[in-house]
Order: structure tokens, then C-alpha cells, then sequence
């Protein structure tokens, strides 16, 4: 039985290989690889407040990660408070400092872009 299991498998492994040789021929001979199409989506030039922009933008995005953890911080803490009141209002403080930080991430992210856009327009 394992002598017909190995056998098998070596004769699969020969098969794929054998693929990957014939198909070799094919890409050796293509001579423009399909780059033709991405020969232009490289980085553009953009002025500094379209790259500042973007760079606050990104720092928004990723303290918006951190408040979701934030937030799911504080509803693991509520859900293992076990009815201590302590526990309990502690959670709630990080729960709404959470949701309040992410309103005002919400609005810095809407007002970032409506500024780039208004004096950049890109």
C-alpha cells in the first residue's frame, strides 16, 4: 500500500515538473512580458501638499486601527467586568473616549481631503 502511494506520487511529481518545462518555451518567447500596460503607472510627479496629504492621510487611517482596537479593548473589558462597577465604568470611559476619538479622526480624515482637493484639486 505505501509502495503504491510513493509510486503515485512520483509519477505527479514528473508530471508537474514535465508542465513547468514545456511551458518555459512559451514565456522565453514572449518578448514584451505584458509590460506595456503598466509603463506608466509608476509614481507621478505631485506637488508637496498632495504628498503632505496623503502622508496625514495615512497617519489618520492608521490611528483609526488603533482606535478599533481601542474600542474593542473596551468591549472585551465590559463583557469580563464579572459586575464589578470598577470594572465596569472603566470600560465604559475607554468605550466612549474611544468612540469620541474616532469622530474627531473621521473629521480631521473629511477635512484633509476636502483641503487637498480644494487647493490641489487631485
Amino acid at each position: 500500500m505505501i509502495k503504491r502511494v510513493s509510486q503515485a506520487i512520483v509519477c505527479l511529481l514528473v508530471l508537474t515538473l514535465g508542465l513547468f518545462v514545456l511551458v518555459g518555451d512559451n514565456v522565453a518567447s514572449a518578448t514584451d512580458f505584458g509590460l506595456s500596460y503598466v509603463k506608466d503607472s509608476g509614481v507621478v510627479t505631485s506637488s508637496w501638499g498632495v504628498v503632505v496629504g496623503r502622508i496625514i492621510q495615512a497617519v489618520l487611517g492608521l490611528v483609526g486601527v488603533l482606535l478599533l482596537v481601542m474600542m474593542i479593548y473596551g468591549g472585551i473589558l465590559y463583557m469580563t467586568s464579572a459586575g464589578s462597577e470598577e470594572r465596569i465604568g472603566s470600560a465604559k470611559k475607554v468605550l466612549s473616549y474611544s468612540i469620541f476619538g474616532a469622530i474627531i479622526i473621521a473629521l480631521a480624515f473629511t477635512l484633509t481631503s476636502y483641503i487637498i482637493n480644494a487647493l490641489f484639486g487631485k
